[in-house]
């Protein structure tokens, strides 16, 4: 093999790991995100809201509902939502929990 050959196939494999390793990371920060949003549900959410539903409206869960329509349409409801459900400033000066939750909501089914 030539040296431009072998440089060449040098440089495929160290962009092909770099690829592969930023995959992994990513997807690893994916699921973590994930499970940091349902520890999040569990410790604000899940006593009205068990996997997803309502206890108070119970027409009303969290599946499928139109404010998870949007990241935006989502916080401005959790600094607003209507009595009796508290409002979570906290969740939604986090990014990084915001993010997480709403994340985590978006993979609940009924």
């Amino acid at each position: 093999m030539t040296k431009p050959v072998k440089t060449i196939v040098v440089i495929f494999g160290l962009v092909s790991i770099v690829i592969v390793g930023y995959n992994f990371f990513e997807k690893a920060k994916a699921e973590n995100s994930l499970v940091l949003g349902e520890k999040v549900f569990k410790a604000n959410c899940a006593g009205c809201h068990f996997n997803g539903l309502n206890a108070i409206k119970k027409d009303k869960p969290v599946i499928g509902s139109s404010k998870l329509a949007s990241p935006g349409a989502f916080k401005a409801f959790l600094n607003n939502p209507p009595p009796p459900m508290p409002k979570y400033p906290n969740l939604t000066a986090d990014a990084v929990q915001f993010g997480a939750i709403y994340t985590y909501l978006q993979t609940l089914k009924k």
